[in-house]
C-alpha cells in the first residue's frame, strides 16, 4: 500500500532542541508556574522594601530572580545536549516518516516505528515544526518545511480530530 504523504527529517541537534523547547512550554503547569514564580518575587520584593525601605535589598532580589532564571535556562539547554549528544542512535539519524490513512510510520537505520493516529497523545504544533507525541516525552519531529504540499492540513486534520476525542 503506497502512504499518502512522505516527508524525512534529520534529528540535528538544533531540531532537537527545539523539541524539547515545545514539549516542556506544553508541559502541564509549566506556564502556570514560570508565571506564579515571577509575580511571588515581584510581591516579595514589594513586602521587602515596604518593611525595609532599602532599594538595595530590592535590586539584590531581582538580582537573585534573574541569575536563578539564567542558571535554570542554561541547565537546561546543558542537559538537552548531553542528552543529544549521549544518545548515538539520534546524533547522525535521517528519519523517513509515511503517513497512511489509518497510522504514521518512521523509518531509520534503527528499525521501524508505527503509530496509529487513535494512539497519539497529543499533536504540538510551532511555527516550524509538528511534534506528533506517542506519549508525554516521547514523539515524532516533523519539519514543515520538509513537508509536501497537502500534509500540513493533513496533520492539522489529525491534530483536530485527536484533540476532539479528550
Amino acid at each position: 500500500m503506497e502512504p499518502l504523504y512522505k516527508t524525512q527529517t534529520a534529528y540535528s541537534f538544533e531540531e532537537y532542541s527545539k523539541y524539547n523547547e515545545a514539549v516542556l512550554l506544553k508541559q502541564k503547569g509549566f506556564k502556570a508556574v514560570m508565571i506564579t514564580l515571577p509575580v511571588l518575587y515581584v510581591l516579595l520584593m514589594g513586602a521587602v522594601f515596604y518593611s525595609t525601605r532599602e532599594i538595595s535589598t530590592v535590586f539584590a532580589l531581582l538580582f537573585a530572580l534573574l541569575l536563578s532564571t539564567a542558571i535554570f535556562i542554561a541547565s537546561f539547554k546543558k542537559t538537552v545536549k548531553k542528552t543529544y549528544y549521549s544518545n548515538k542512535a539520534i546524533t547522525s539519524c535521517v528519519a523517513d516518516f509515511e503517513f497512511y490513512d489509518n497510522y504514521v510510520r518512521e523509518l531509520t537505520q534503527n528499525g521501524e516505528t508505527k503509530l496509529e493516529y487513535s494512539k497519539i497523545y497529543k499533536i504540538i504544533e510551532t511555527k516550524t515544526n509538528f511534534y506528533i507525541m506517542a506519549s508525554v516525552n516521547q514523539g515524532f519531529i516533523i519539519v514543515k518545511g520538509n513537508c509536501p504540499d497537502g500534509l500540513v492540513d493533513f496533520i492539522k486534520s489529525i491534530k483536530a480530530e485527536t484533540e476532539s476525542q479528550k
